[in-house]
């Protein structure tokens, strides 16, 4: 599955868990309803890119709480859209992930659900520290997710985990060798993908420069200041990202460390004499 983005068959699966949930809380309402009010339920989500949306992963989470007798509706969604567990292999190292870490420490969470393990970890030695620690200082904090029904904390669920990080981690290196190699063969010969590439566009079947766009990505390299304040700057000035959308440190990031593989071949081209410049008064889309 690639950056758990719900396949027909998760799809299925969640309509007669949806349909499980319906019969669930039917006998629960005849026997005095769901459990108390209040219980301190997290949702974690996580996509790798802003590309992406969480809203399924969020159906499923809520059909999972539901099942256990809780209020789905008293559940803090903690979302990380954006964020790749590969890059970031630790919960503390995502914005979400580290909110909900503060709060499983105050107390204010007991219950953690996630759609699957490698929503919450990718990286084995990352994942069982995490586990370790919820043991250690949490005994009380039970987390779930659909690929491990019972609770990782206990002795099977943590060993159903490590088998679940294992194929994670072995997933995405297998996606990345098989994307990076066709996704390099399409730039070599500057061929057309389905989505938009930031300081590119399409020109008669064939990639070009987005010169424009060019010009604010070396801008981007060049800045010393955090990427959170470099993507204020970006949205001060309404430049948006490739999709549309508003500038986050991530995006900054990605931008400065991880450019598309059509920028090898920009010496195919004839650079503009002159580039516009900060703070790009004439920048067009």
């Amino acid at each position: 599955m690639t950056n758990a983005q719900l396949t027909q068959c998760d799809l299925h699966e969640t309509e007669i868990h949806g349909d499980g949930v319906n019969l669930y809380q039917g006998d629960n309402n005849q026997s005095g309803g769901m459990q108390s009010k209040g219980t301190p339920i997290a949702i974690y989500l996580r996509v790798s890119t802003d590309e992406q949306d969480v809203g399924l992963q969020e159906t499923f989470c809520k059909n999972m709480v539901r099942m256990d007798g809780f209020n789905a509706d008293e559940a803090i969604i903690y979302s990380d859209a954006g964020q790749s567990a590969t890059k970031m292999p630790d919960l503390i190292d995502r914005p979400a992930g580290s909110r909900l870490i503060t709060d499983i420490e105050a107390g204010l969470i007991t219950h953690v659900y996630a759609y699957r393990v490698d929503r919450l970890f990718r990286d084995l030695e990352s994942g069982a520290s995490f586990i370790k620690e919820c043991k250690k200082k949490w005994a009380n904090v039970s987390i779930r997710t659909s690929d491990v029904p019972i609770d990782l904390t206990s002795a099977d669920g943590e060993f159903l985990f490590g088998l679940s990080v294992l194929l994670a981690r072995r997933e995405a290196a297998v996606l990345s060798t098989r994307t990076a190699g066709g996704m390099q063969h399409t730039a070599e010969n500057l061929g057309k993908v389905s989505s938009a590439i930031w300081g590119w566009k399409e020109v008669n079947g064939k990639m070009e420069p987005h010169w424009h766009q060019q010009a604010v990505s070396e801008w981007i390299v060049k800045q010393t200041d955090s990427n959170n304040k470099i993507a204020k700057k970006l949205n001060n000035l309404r430049i948006k990202t490739v999709t549309g959308k508003n500038w986050s440190s991530a995006t900054v990031w990605r931008s400065k460390n991880n450019p598309p593989k059509y920028q090898d071949q920009l010496h195919q081209f004839e650079r503009p004499q002159r580039m516009i410049t900060y703070p790009f008064r004439t920048y067009k889309e």
